[in-house]
């Protein structure tokens, strides 16, 4: 009977374990997507602030580059090569402040829930 009980707890060690990594490499994909989308809007938007010119990260570098909000070819509707009206920039950063809720707000949403979740498991037992 004993037997029976120590192959029950390994295998629920096993089972936390395999929850532990894929919670961490979740984690992990997560950081790394926020890093790519997020972080460089909140980046910009403190520099725009600190400069008082918000057209700064859609318009072409000294060098000819361009920031990281318009570099890409997908994100290449974002640039200017010169400051426009209110609007065009309204619907530049109404898309990326969007982006960085999203990819902020969401992880956070689902990491809250997921540990209330588990401390209802924890507690209920």
């Amino acid at each position: 009977m004993e037997q029976g009980n120590t192959d029950v707890r390994l295998l629920l060690w096993g089972a936390w374990a395999f929850a532990a990594v894929v919670a961490l490499a979740l984690l992990a994909v997560l950081v790394w997507v926020w890093r790519g989308f997020a972080l460089p809007v909140f980046v910009e938007v403190a520099q725009a602030r600190r400069t008082g010119d918000w057209w700064r990260p859609f318009l072409p570098r000294e060098d000819g580059s361009w920031g990281p909000l318009c570099d890409n070819r997908y994100w290449s509707a974002m640039r200017a090569e010169r400051p426009g009206g209110a609007s065009g920039l309204a619907v530049r950063w109404g898309f990326w402040g969007f982006v960085a809720v999203v990819y902020t707000a969401v992880p956070l949403y689902g990491l809250v829930r997921a540990l209330v979740a588990g401390a209802h498991y924890l507690t209920s037992s």
